[in-house]
């Protein structure tokens, strides 16, 4: 593929450490768990309160490098250097109460309660310039679950810091009717700043400031599961305002005006024997296509043969899967910003993508062997899901998966 910039790289590197710890207050007891011929003692706790306490540190950081040429439009600092670089060092803390009850006579009902504080730290680098931003957040969690529902929540307000009232709320229901039918809800509301990189920024080729208010993101799903039939389908809707986009010359924008994104899915595996057929089908709408140039169609298919050998002590499996992209004026790569930003010069997608697979598992080994997007060995136009950039070509990629335990 011909390229413009042929001594361009990005390095990408994340570093990081976590240590969590609870003390829980209360009683445990011993079980043994049977799992074939090995057994296990499972221990469980029997109290109902405890605390928690979370510490993360990362490391994130961009290295761009390149021979400044004609391929951007400005060079504000060096014409022979780069100086597009970004470095984040993240910080987090959290402390939190804990009240978990399980119902003696029915361990399958359960209520757990958490609530506490959660500090964020950012610290970003770019252009030999530090900026960081602190966030202080009331964070919580409620989940409840019996033989019919299991219900999850979480919540989190920030009361001081950087993104002052920034809020988030997302819950989750699983509801069972009956041993074959079952329905899942989702809904999520966030109001919450922007990343703050995209207000303040300085580089080599790139330089931005901007005012932005929070943005508004509300979205819900709710999906239909009918295991006798292999089948579940639904509906996907989110409303945006004041959603933050890069724009035809790189640089982030806010759009002000609402959009709506809305997709219909379906998902069905057909069983014949020892065939089986995968698939997944989903149609999406974008109410204004100007800011996010999503495909309208995507599609999923599947078919393979599984079969256990040597009296069920393995199982084989061996198939063919493709998957499809509808065509839409898909985004361009900022390789100094490594920023995805609109475009209106091709239409990309528009193609599908074809694998074969084989699969073995010998008890609690398991291993494959995957030929992925072989149909572009033979495809007589290019496959780009983005201007200019090529989607996976042919290779072959193999693994396996090896567990142990007493």
């Amino acid at each position: 593929v011909d390229v413009n910039l042929m001594n361009a790289q990005n390095a990408i590197s994340q570093i990081g450490i976590q240590y969590n710890h609870e003390y829980r207050f209360g009683k445990f007891s011993l079980d043994t768990v049977f799992i074939e011929e090995d057994t296990v003692l499972s221990k469980i706790y029997k109290g109902k309160f405890s605390v928690i306490q979370s510490v993360k540190a990362d490391r994130y950081y961009r290295i761009y490098s390149d021979i400044p040429g004609n391929f951007y439009q400005n060079i504000y600092t060096d014409s022979l250097m780069t100086y597009d670089s970004t470095g984040l060092k993240h910080f987090e803390h959290g402390f939190f109460l804990n009240y978990h009850i399980i119902n003696s006579d029915d361990d399958s009902t359960q209520l757990k309660l958490m609530g506490g504080i959660k500090n964020d730290f950012f610290d970003y680098n770019y252009n030999l310039t530090n900026n960081f931003y602190k966030y202080h957040y009331l964070s919580g969690n409620m989940l409840f679950k019996n033989k019919k529902h299991f219900l999850l929540a979480n919540f989190d307000y920030c009361f001081a810091g950087t993104g002052v009232f920034d809020m988030g709320l997302e819950v989750m229901h699983d509801y069972k009717l009956s041993k074959n039918l079952s329905i899942r809800s989702l809904f999520n509301y966030n109001f919450k700043d922007p990343d703050r990189i995209l207000y303040n920024y300085e580089s080599n080729h790139f330089v931005w400031s901007n005012d932005f208010d929070k943005i508004l993101n509300i979205g819900g799903k709710s999906a239909l599961y009918l295991k006798k039939y292999n089948l579940n389908f639904g509906v996907n809707l989110n409303f945006l305002n004041n959603y933050v986009i890069f724009n035809e010359h790189a640089l982030p924008e806010q759009i002000e005006s609402s959009n709506i994104v809305a997709d219909v899915f379906v998902n069905k595996k057909f069983n014949l024997g020892k065939f089986f057929w995968d698939n997944q089908f989903s149609w999406q709408y974008v109410y204004d296509k100007s800011y996010l140039p999503l495909p309208q169609y995507l599609a999923y298919t599947s078919i393979y043969f599984k079969t256990p050998l040597f009296k069920n002590a393995a199982i084989f499996q061996t198939g063919v899967s493709g998957i499809y992209h509808g065509g839409s004026y898909g985004y361009a790569y900022m390789p100094a910003t490594g920023a995805y930003y609109l475009q209106n010069q091709k239409k990309t997608g528009d193609y599908y993508m074809l694998s074969y697979h084989i699969c073995v598992q010998v008890k609690r080994l398991r291993g494959f062997v995957r030929v992925s997007n072989f149909n572009t060995m033979f495809m007589l136009r290019g496959t780009y899901l983005m201007l200019n950039v090529p989607d996976n070509p042919f290779a072959i990629n193999f693994g396996i998966n090896w567990e142990f335990y007493n």
